[in-house]
């Protein structure tokens, strides 16, 4: 037999497919989380947090509203004017001669700039406390997650005791004030509402990425909800009218959501 030919064994490689190879991917090594930056825009949001609820109760509400809500709105009951503030008790006896009170309730009317002036103000410290709340969320959930187990561990204790100590103090005010408890309790309670928040988030520490993006965009929206009260106050001739002027209300809007617009872009980087 004849002697064996030697095979020529060639391979051909495609240039486009020689061209197109990938080189094998590298494997992904994630960066460290440094906890000091979790730790600040935690601190930062519960700061503004309570910055927010201070401002709104302690300030407007107590020497802004309420005081301009009495003194600008007029009320009626039986044909007789009641501006000034003065209420009427649901339960009248005129002359005290032994009889029981009449339990008949007076129709109290309100005029149209009362309504205005109710509805903006008082809808815009629940957009505020809202906003508040989302801030205590996301800066609990920050600090939760920069903590560990050990951050969450102490969440859940701080909102089992928020929890206690909101119901205990609600349950005493009701039952010695009833319905007509002084406003000073509703500020204490408002502020225990954004403490809660803070506690749940902290507890749960997680989603830190979409809580961020909740707190930034609640605070823009109030500060927007800021310039519809301020116009309609002064519309309602219950504020002066330089505090409805273009200037003014660019300014009272940009402190208002100042670090709500930086939030958004540091939410971007935050990881969920």
């Amino acid at each position: 037999m004849a002697s064996a030919e030697a095979l020529d064994i060639r391979v051909v490689y495609d240039a486009k497919t020689g061209r197109g190879r990938r080189k094998p991917a590298r494997p992904f090594r994630s960066r460290p989380v440094q906890r000091w930056s979790w730790y600040a825009v935690g601190a930062l949001n519960l700061l503004v947090a309570g910055a927010l609820c201070y401002g709104a109760w302690w300030r407007v509400d107590r020497e802004i509203i309420y005081p301009t809500l009495i003194m600008k709105t007029s009320f009626s009951t039986g044909g007789v004017n009641l501006s000034g503030g003065v209420f009427v008790s649901r339960r009248t006896n005129p002359a005290d001669t032994g009889e029981p009170a009449s339990t008949a309730s007076p129709q109290l009317q309100i005029d149209r700039n009362g309504i205005i002036l109710g509805g903006s103000a008082y809808g815009w410290l629940t957009l505020t406390t809202a906003a508040a709340c989302a801030l205590g969320l996301s800066g609990g959930a920050l600090l939760g997650r920069a903590g560990g187990a050990t951050g969450r561990r102490i969440g859940l204790i701080l909102c089992l005791a928020c929890v206690v100590a909101l119901g205990v103090s609600a349950y005493l005010v009701l039952s010695k004030y009833g319905m007509r408890y002084p406003s000073r309790y509703q500020r204490i309670g408002m502020a225990g509402l954004v403490g809660l928040a803070a506690a749940v988030g902290m507890a749960a520490a997680g989603r830190v990425r979409g809580l961020a993006y909740l707190a930034g965009i609640m605070l823009v929206l109030s500060g927007l909800g800021t310039v519809a009260a301020l116009y309609l106050g002064v519309q309602c001739d219950a504020l002066a009218a330089e505090r409805a002027t273009p200037q003014y209300l660019a300014i009272a809007f940009a402190a208002h959501s100042a670090w709500g617009w930086l939030l958004l872009p540091i939410a971007r980087r935050l990881r969920s």
